[in-house]
């Protein structure tokens, strides 16, 4: 239930602000497909507007919509699965505290087996419901290699949540391609 209600107000609060990726190299696709796309639109935005600030914004939005939506949809979802991911372990290790309090206080009977509990090292027991999940690296959707996890039949409800092309909870795209277009129009317009 707790874990249910953490998801709900992730949710509702919107995404988390991921850090910035240290090495080029680490970058995911969607945020240089991206790039290299405001970088070769840049000319054309600046010839078709009147200002700086209409050339960004034609850059951003319209020239290279698709490719920064794609990064727009990686940066949440992957601070969405991060998200995910640290409230069910928060709430795995607040689950295992009560179990180990109440083995303690009720000591089993000794003419009975003991029950079979999966033990931490078990890979195939996971209180983490969103174990197997990912993001695309291409186009920042949620999916998994996984068909039978049961998260899967969720995914459809939960997209227009999560911010899979829809842009961050401000409606717009990361910081890094805002700074950047503004950037390349100012070059451009010198």
């Amino acid at each position: 239930m707790r874990l249910t209600l953490a998801i709900a107000a992730a949710l509702i609060a919107g995404p988390v602000v991921l850090p910035q990726v240290a090495q080029a190299q680490d970058r995911p696709p969607a945020y240089t497909n991206a790039e290299t796309c405001l970088r070769d639109r840049a000319p054309d935005a600046v010839a078709a507007s009147n200002g700086a600030a209409d050339a960004a914004d034609f850059l951003l939005n319209y020239l290279c919509a698709e490719q920064v939506s794609y990064a727009t949809a990686y940066e949440n979802n992957s601070a969405l699965i991060g998200a995910f991911e640290s409230m069910s372990e928060f709430d795995s290790r607040e689950y295992a505290e009560p179990v180990a309090v109440a083995e303690a206080d009720n000591p089993a009977d000794p003419s009975l087996p003991p029950p079979a509990v999966p033990a931490e090292s078990d890979e195939s027991f996971s209180m983490n419901p969103f174990e197997g999940l990912s993001v695309d690296p291409i186009t920042g959707e949620i999916g998994s290699s996984d068909p039978d996890l049961p998260i899967n039949s969720l995914l459809p409800m939960l997209s227009p949540f999560m911010g899979l092309q829809g842009g961050n909870g401000a409606g717009q795209p990361p910081l890094f391609l805002r700074v950047l277009a503004g950037e390349l129009v100012l070059q451009q317009r010198r």
